[in-house]
């Protein structure tokens, strides 16, 4: 299953798609009721009171996209109604086009609070980055599935994104060679100020034992006497299973 990381901004973070959201811009309408249904914010004005995300819809990485290994950025604008709902969505840049309709179909479903000016409600643009992101090392992964089981003459388990040194602590655990099984685990490690882990999480797991497999490996490696690691740091962990293919 492709795993993908898309992240869009507004001070949250999506995750997957781990987004991040970030409203960076408003440019507000006065409430007249007899404009406001006709004709969309000026690019212009401040708004007492901002408007604020209440829900979301997360984007849909395109398949062509995670086929081909794109990623990229799509900046939109968002017309809010002076009750909170996307009106329209128009984009204001994009890195590549084949996101733009991703990004759009999530930003109509957005919905806000409204903007207010001298306690009334009012229309207003709101800009949003959707930023669109394949999980680390997806195409590696990929490749490696689709070469090695050709290559390996055994059970094969590389470390894909991770220490150098995590290597020689696995071992691809006997219950996946029995069942046949194989794939890629997805783990995030937080070290504290001492470099001892604070925090160890798998956020894309393999049957069979793969998963305890790495979560054991890096419970037991001396994160201490790394010098490429970092204290307080945050990073994933992708390690791969891989069988050899029968002939």
């Amino acid at each position: 299953m492709k795993r993908v990381l898309i992240l869009f901004a507004l001070t949250i973070i999506w995750s997957l798609c781990y987004a991040q959201l970030e409203v960076d811009t408003y440019q507000v309408l006065l409430n007249n009721p007899s404009q406001q249904e006709e004709t969309a914010p000026p690019d212009s004005l401040a708004p007492d009171v901002q408007p604020t995300l209440t829900s979301r819809a997360n984007p849909v990485y395109p398949e062509e996209a995670v086929r081909t290994g794109v990623e990229g950025t799509v900046w939109v604008k968002i017309w809010v109604s002076a009750h909170g709902e996307a009106k329209q969505v128009v984009v204001l840049k994009s890195t590549n086009a084949l996101f733009n309709e991703s990004a759009i179909d999530a930003a109509r479903k957005f919905a806000f609070t409204p903007a207010y000016i001298k306690e009334k409600p009012v229309d207003c643009w709101v800009s949003v980055p959707f930023k669109f992101k394949l999980a680390p090392k997806t195409s590696e992964v990929r490749r490696n599935a689709a070469e090695l089981p050709k290559i390996v003459r055994k059970p094969t388990v590389i470390v894909v994104q991770g220490p150098e040194g995590l290597k020689k602590l696995l071992q691809y655990p006997g219950e996946a060679v029995k069942k046949q099984i194989e794939g890629t685990v997805h783990a995030e490690v937080i070290l504290n100020d001492n470099k001892n882990i604070a925090e160890l999480k798998i956020k894309e797991g393999v049957a069979g034992g793969c998963s305890e497999e790495v979560l054991r490996a890096l419970s037991t490696y001396k994160f201490t006497d790394d010098n490429t690691q970092h204290n307080g740091y945050t990073f994933s962990i992708v390690v791969q299973f891989i069988l050899p293919r029968k002939k």
